[in-house]
């Protein structure tokens, strides 16, 4: 038997992109207990698959939105594109991440002003996301910062985690929280909006 893994994207102006995530082979002949279903490994390796043609595809459209001037409508060209790690629960993933430019109407005063921004720096200005934050921060707290090290290693397919890690994320969030600031990461932040899978 063999399977194929696809998804498909459609982007808010009506296009779509298929992505080839990747495939199984299973012998009926040769089933085992151990061969019924996906492994652990095999888990891990489609969900990074799926987080990184997820999030490349997000990150295109953010940008094209942000491409478009929210004071004067202008359309802003793109600056550059930069590689850019993200830290999630489903594994790092390295996406293209346009920065585009400032509009003008902003800084009248300074014509010749050339400034770009990152769209997903300033959605993401730590490079990891809520989830994996708070995941980082709540078996910071719990376990000692290696063990907390080692069942995120073990049980998800984020990017090899060290102690140092989740000692900084779990300090940041204690910061946060005596500054009374906003952003420490909440269950809120991280419950995703239901999708409809077909």
């Amino acid at each position: 038997m063999k399977v194929r893994i696809r998804i498909e994207t459609e982007f808010g102006w009506g296009e779509r992109r298929l992505h080839e995530i990747g495939g199984l082979e299973r012998s009926s002949i040769e089933a085992s207990e151990a061969s019924l279903g996906l492994s652990l490994t095999e888990g891990k390796s489609i969900l990074k698959e799926i987080q990184r043609a997820v999030l490349q595809d997000q990150v295109e459209e953010i940008s094209e939105v942000e491409q478009v001037c929210p004071t004067c409508s202008t359309y802003l060209p793109v600056h550059d594109r930069r590689p850019r790690r993200v830290d999630t629960l489903f594994g790092r993933v390295t996406v293209e991440a346009p920065r585009v430019r400032m509009c003008m109407c902003r800084f009248p005063e300074f014509p010749e002003f050339k400034a770009a921004y990152s769209p997903l720096t300033r959605i993401l200005p730590e490079n990891a996301t809520p989830e994996l934050r708070r995941l980082q921060a709540d078996l910071g707290a719990r376990h000692s910062f290696r063990e907390a090290a080692r069942l995120l290693n073990e049980l998800t397919p984020c990017a090899r985690q060290n102690h140092a890690t989740i000692r900084n994320r779990l300090a940041s969030v204690a910061a946060c929280l005596e500054d009374g600031c906003d952003e420490a990461p909440k269950v809120s932040d991280v419950q995703s909006i239901p999708t409809e899978v077909t």
